[in-house]
């Protein structure tokens, strides 16, 4: 089962959208009239839809249809995903280096994190 809405996050002088298995960072004109029509960034990761991400310290941590989580770090090319769940994970958050998720295959897991 895909999750078909996108998701969306704004922080700073960016604009995270999810579309499909990827999250595409939009920078925003200084004036704040809109946003850059090409993307400044493409996070992937997923084999299917990212279903929820979070940006957190610096990293953007997403879950998708595929069950995976996958931590990005914001300004470089390192990444990773981890199977969590076994069916598509609906909701998901960081803090501190732990990462919490929730899925349709009704678990709730937590996760050290230990980004670069």
């Amino acid at each position: 089962m895909k999750c078909l809405m996108p998701w969306m996050q704004l922080d700073s002088d960016y604009l995270y959208v999810s579309q499909a298995e990827d999250i595409q960072a939009y920078w925003l004109r200084p004036n704040r009239t809109g946003f850059q029509r090409c993307p400044h960034a493409v996070f992937s990761g997923h084999q299917e839809d990212v279903c929820r991400f979070v940006l957190a310290n610096g990293h953007i941590v997403s879950g998708g249809g595929d069950g995976n989580i996958a931590l990005h770090k914001l300004n470089s090319s390192f990444s990773f995903k981890f199977l969590a769940h076994d069916q598509e994970v609906n909701c998901v958050d960081c803090q501190e280096g732990i990462i919490v998720s929730g899925s349709r295959d009704r678990t709730a897991k937590s996760f050290k994190a230990t980004p670069a």
